[in-house]
């Protein structure tokens, strides 16, 4: 016959191993109950991506049409507006740089070469990349360039970690107002309130050299005179595509 102090710590240790079991089971089906909650969110996500992206699409080209139509039959030349939005891409090492112009780069994000950042277009971002004017290129691009640049480069930040740019991602960080990327970018596109706050969640986009290479001395010398640095205004699009 086992002592009574014994038979008490079997049943101790038999309680205890049947808490175990029932604390793996709960955890089993939170994990379980998490998992389709977030396979359920991730349907819905794609579901509404796919559904707002051929209308914003849609919006974006009749915008344009609109104000041809309006330009036409007033007998006016048509002349597009400048996008809210400029691109501006870093093509030479900052080694040897003066720090007036280096700190102005920093404030612009841009600190490694072939990084590229999208940036408001205003007077205070214009007169900064000015005086950055030898060290980057920069200009404006149509909505569907700017689409394959962050479709294909783009990533967004959470705290001090870089993160790819999924829907529950972006749902997560503007608390459920955007849900996809095509969201993110009609808003830079269309100059809404937002705008700030969604071109600082975006980090600065990693690119290629340009395939083909800079001819020798050519990003030394302005776009103006046959070179690479400055402004490309909406001819952007040719190095961006080659560095994409």
């Amino acid at each position: 016959m086992y002592s009574i102090k014994f038979q008490a710590m079997i049943r101790e240790s038999m309680k205890s191993s049947e808490e175990k079991m029932a604390y793996e089971e709960r955890l089993l089906r939170e994990y379980d109950e998490q998992k389709q909650a977030m396979e359920r969110r991730i349907a819905e996500n794609k579901k509404h991506e796919e559904a707002v992206i051929p209308k914003i699409i849609e919006k974006v080209k009749n915008e344009m049409f609109k104000e041809e139509d309006k330009a036409e039959a007033k007998g006016y030349l048509y002349a597009p507006a400048e996008p809210n939005y400029l691109i501006a891409v870093q093509i030479r090492s900052q080694c040897g740089i003066n720090p007036k112009t280096k700190k102005t780069m920093e404030l612009l994000r841009l600190t490694k070469i072939n990084r590229c950042v999208i940036l408001k277009n205003n007077e205070c971002i214009r007169k900064m990349l000015q005086i950055s004017k030898d060290y980057i290129a920069y200009g404006t691009v149509d909505y569907q360039m700017l689409r394959k640049l962050v479709y294909n480069r783009g990533c967004g930040k959470i705290g001090n970690s870089r993160v790819k740019l999924t829907n529950e991602v972006i749902e997560d960080a503007f608390d459920g107002k955007y849900r996809c990327i095509e969201e993110l970018l009609y808003s830079v596109y269309s100059g809404s309130e937002d705008m700030k706050m969604i071109l600082n969640f975006i980090v600065p986009i990693k690119l290629n050299c340009p395939r083909g290479g800079f001819c020798a001395g050519r990003k030394l010398r302005s776009f103006v005179q046959g070179g690479a640095s400055g402004n490309h205004e909406e001819l952007l699009c040719n190095l961006l595509e080659k560095m994409i």
